[in-house]
């Protein structure tokens, strides 16, 4: 028997979900415990982590996986993904994914500002897009190994903040400039993928997104690594996890 409880509303919500040994489905989920929250939207002293500790203070705990958020004040559309690892974008409900639901890799992409603001929350800028990037690690990891992960989202996409009016392709003609920008026009809308195109069209495709602002993923994760561990040192030093 699989049960799931949600405890709180939005972001602070606290995520509970286990399966009893007699779930047969997957002995490795079996018996397990699993709690999803955000530590900055939720205060260590509320009721369920009190019970947490004193039922499982013995238990062994291991990180498995870490969702990193960006907020960038640029409209959503306008972040052109490059998938290396041949995934395919998929739209819903004006959001963007690559990769299915806690995968390793996965990325999401939307209007931060319209979700918020929709729930009567106001934002005082014209636009608020959030990109996020799951990591994960099956077997998890202490604590004391952050420092030894690497998490680079290079190693799946490249992502480019396009600007139309810029032109760097100005040795080719007025026709061949034009059609290469419908053809990133076309991959910005969501219309076709880059696999779609011929072999001779991805690379003027490529070589025109390399003249745009690439998003520099890897060294703002890197540079949030003290933060991540400082917080993650918090959470487990107060489950009592030694």
């Amino acid at each position: 028997m699989a049960t799931n409880i949600t405890f709180g509303n939005g972001e602070g919500a606290i995520y509970v979900g286990w399966r009893h040994n007699s779930f047969r489905r997957n002995r490795e989920l079996a018996n397990k415990l699993k709690i999803e929250f955000n530590p900055s939207k939720c205060h260590p002293e509320y009721v369920l982590f009190s019970i947490f500790k004193k039922l499982f203070t013995k238990n062994h705990k291991k990180i498995t996986m870490l969702d990193i958020a960006w907020d960038v004040a640029v409209y959503k559309d306008s972040i052109i993904v490059k998938a290396k690892t041949g995934r395919e974008e998929n739209r819903l409900n004006g959001s963007r994914y690559w990769g299915t639901p806690g995968s390793n890799g996965r990325l999401k992409i939307y209007d931060k500002k319209k979700e918020r603001e929709k729930v009567g929350v106001k934002i005082n800028q014209p636009l608020l897009t959030r990109i996020e990037y799951t990591w994960k690690m099956n077997k998890g990891i202490s604590i004391e190994s952050l420092d030894e992960i690497s998490i680079k989202p290079s190693e799946f996409y490249d992502l480019y903040l396009v600007n139309f009016k810029q032109n760097n392709e100005k040795q080719l003609s007025k026709q061949k400039q034009a059609k290469i920008l419908s053809m990133v026009y076309a991959i910005q809308q969501g219309w076709f993928q880059l696999k779609d195109f011929s072999r001779t069209a991805q690379e003027h495709i490529k070589k025109a997104l390399e003249c745009h602002s690439k998003l520099p993923l890897d060294q703002s994760i890197q540079e949030s690594m003290k933060t991540i561990k400082k917080i993650s040192c918090f959470i487990f030093k107060y489950f009592n996890t030694h």
